[in-house]
């Protein structure tokens, strides 16, 4: 599976928080600052070996901007994860990794049921 979004905010009345200068103090709002926002978003899931059809490789990558308030930002994700059908409930077992923009990126491990 595979696919994109794209999309664009017309009007909006949503304040937008801004970091203080250097990260010190208190931060201020932008109002209406989601005016002309954009973004676009490509996602995709697929079973790399036909052997082991509930073993599953994901990924999405995102970035969003506004040119009138010169912001921009991005964020990613990859997976890798197995289901475990044959079990009660069905478990899933995932490993994940994600970044945003500003953040540092870090390693996740999930256990579903």
């Amino acid at each position: 599976m595979l696919g994109v979004a794209y999309g664009r905010a017309l009007g909006s009345e949503a304040p937008y928080p801004q970091a203080a200068p250097g990260g010190i103090g208190i931060p201020t709002s932008l109002l209406n600052a989601r005016d002309d926002l954009n973004f676009i978003n490509a996602y995709g899931r697929w079973s790399p070996l036909s052997d082991l059809p509930d073993l599953r490789v994901a990924g999405d990558v995102a970035y969003q901007w506004n040119t009138r308030i010169d912001m921009r930002t991005y964020a990613g994700r990859a997976a890798i994860g197995y289901a475990f059908k044959a079990l009660p409930f069905a478990p899933t077992l995932t490993y994940n990794w994600q970044t945003f923009s500003g953040d540092i990126p870090f390693p996740s491990f999930r256990f579903n049921i």
